[in-house]
């Protein structure tokens, strides 16, 4: 396995300019993660604090419960046993879940998470615990429901049937039958290829989703076979243990909600002030948080006289709210913008480790922060890594491709490539020829536009049918250059859809069983042992 180190430019220009200029967007966060100074002023602030914040022990036996549910490995549950002792540390990072964990970013990001952790530990000198969210609360079914796999020049998609109740409710509530699971395995093993991992996989995976009760659950499974020799603890933000534990946070998000309100909307005034869009954006009554209502999962408004699902059809005073946050925790859940809120309620945050959307929206939250007594804490941007299989590489190779022109300007080396190959020098003759009918014809045009004034605008359209035949011969001339060169532009294609598949980034598309089937488990554990070291895009030839 060789790593080679490049910068992808990130689409989003707030976190672009968090990662290189953090001095521009300083006052939108806390500390800068760069200093090391940062990591140590932080840890000290969290071993001082005095804001109200949850029960470190029934938080630990909570969590331990669900890590012994998913089949947690000795070191996972050391890591949760050490969260309810005194002044413990974690570095946490989170993603929604997906059909065999989904996208391979979520996979960066807990390798991101446990590679901070491991950094910060040796940086302290003390024990730094990775802990990985997974955002069960989430209801968007059809972001999560399938997988794509690389399938030689072009990507295969499997997409689990329906599923009842699926829409508004919260993906870890949604019961997911044995036979979809069976499906999805069988579908996996028709589409990856035969190699001397398959069969260890495919057994993995049927054990693994056998049983599972939910998406959420299947891939803390995934995770916790993957990650689980490096300690990641895993939460799923769902559980209705935790809403037990995180019920005191529901209610000072209710009973505050309307500072939580100008504090928010404060922040994203400031976003704007420096010249960025917010991220995140926020309409005025948003609530900022979730109940479960005859409708699923629906999004509270804040009103004069208390609060409404945004349908308008429930009404609460703030009071009967209030009380319906102490009986039933569990039927409120979190938006993206309290979601931070909540997690430094629950962990001492040593740093988040965000995908470069979530840097940007954490930008308008700083003010809320305050108002809870609370500190933003170290934001640090999750590793990326693209992975190129052998043949690709000899392809790019033999192209003489760097991978920046394989990401960022495919199709023109791909062009430039055709064109070295047409011997007959097609462009050049075309070109010539184009150039020599049109100064032979423009005298008769000029001759025969004197005869009436009709006749200059069928000379004109003549002419231009004259050019039209030209392209098209010569369109025609290229494709028949193409045909000869159908091996080498299958190349190509396999670049392309290796490196940028769906025209996006790799990370955003497939699925790590796809490299998991072809180069077993041992290369996912090398990337977990290499140092995060400030560089953030990987390039890893397998």
């Amino acid at each position: 396995m060789i790593i080679e180190s490049w910068h992808w430019r990130r689409t989003q220009p707030l976190a672009e300019t968090y990662i290189h200029d953090f001095g521009t967007v300083r006052s939108l966060y806390e500390y800068d993660p760069r200093e090391e100074s940062s990591w140590r002023e932080r840890a000290g602030w969290l071993d001082s604090r005095s804001h109200a914040r949850a029960d470190r022990g029934r938080l630990a036996e909570t969590l331990l419960k669900y890590q012994k549910r998913i089949g947690a490995t000795e070191e996972m549950l050391e890591n949760t046993r050490r969260l309810g002792g005194e002044n413990p540390l974690v570095v946490i990072g989170g993603q929604q879940t997906g059909l065999f964990a989904g996208p391979m970013l979520a996979i960066w990001k807990a390798v991101s998470v446990i590679q901070h952790a491991r950094r910060a530990s040796r940086l302290l000198g003390r024990t730094v615990i990775p802990v990985y969210w997974l955002a069960g609360e989430d209801h968007d079914w059809e972001e999560v429901n399938h997988v794509h796999f690389p399938a030689g020049e072009s990507v295969h998609t499997y997409r689990l049937p329906g599923v009842e109740g699926a829409g508004r409710r919260p993906v870890s509530s949604l019961p997911i039958p044995p036979e979809l699971w069976e499906q999805a395995v069988a579908e996996a093993s028709r589409i990856l290829p035969d190699t001397e991992w398959k069969g260890d996989l495919l057994k993995r995976l049927r054990t693994l989703s056998g049983g599972a009760p939910s998406l959420t659950e299947h891939v803390a499974r995934l995770l916790a076979w993957l990650f689980g020799r490096h300690g990641l603890v895993l939460v799923d933000s769902h559980d209705p243990g935790l809403r037990a534990v995180e019920k005191d946070m529901f209610v000072r998000l209710i009973a505050e909600n309307r500072s939580l309100r100008g504090a928010i909307a404060q922040g994203s005034e400031r976003v704007r002030s420096l010249g960025f869009t917010p991220q995140a954006a926020v309409r005025d009554g948003q609530a900022h948080l979730f109940v479960q209502d005859g409708y699923g999962r629906s999004p509270l408004e804040g009103r004069p006289d208390g609060f409404a699902v945004r349908r308008g059809m429930r009404v609460w005073s703030e009071d009967e709210l209030l009380g319906l946050a102490e009986q039933s925790p569990e039927r409120f859940s979190n938006s993206a913008l309290t979601r931070p809120l909540m997690q430094e309620y629950l962990f001492p945050v040593l740093a988040s480790v965000l995908g470069p959307s979530e840097i940007a929206y954490w930008g308008q939250l700083r003010e809320a922060f305050r108002l809870f007594g609370m500190r933003m804490p170290l934001l640090v941007p999750r590793q990326e890594y693209t992975l190129v299989d052998p043949c690709v590489r000899k392809s790019m190779e033999e192209f003489g491709l760097a991978f920046q022109e394989a990401a960022e300007r495919l199709e023109e080396s791909k062009s430039e490539w055709l064109g070295r190959q047409d011997g007959l020098n097609l462009d050049e003759r075309f070109a010539h020829a184009r150039k020599g009918v049109l100064r032979m014809y423009e005298p008769l045009l000029e001759t025969v536009a004197g005869l009436n004034g009709g006749m200059r605008k069928i000379a004109e359209a003549n002419r231009a049918k004259i050019e039209a035949q030209i392209d098209y011969l010569e369109r025609k001339a290229k494709e028949a250059l193409a045909l000869r060169s159908q091996a080498g532009l299958a190349r190509w294609r396999r670049i392309a859809n290796c490196v940028t598949p769906l025209g996006k980034p790799q990370e955003r598309v497939y699925n790590i069983m796809a490299y998991l089937n072809r180069y077993g488990t041992e290369w996912l554990d090398d990337l977990v042992r290499t140092d995060a070291d400030g560089v953030l895009h990987r390039v890893v030839y397998l």
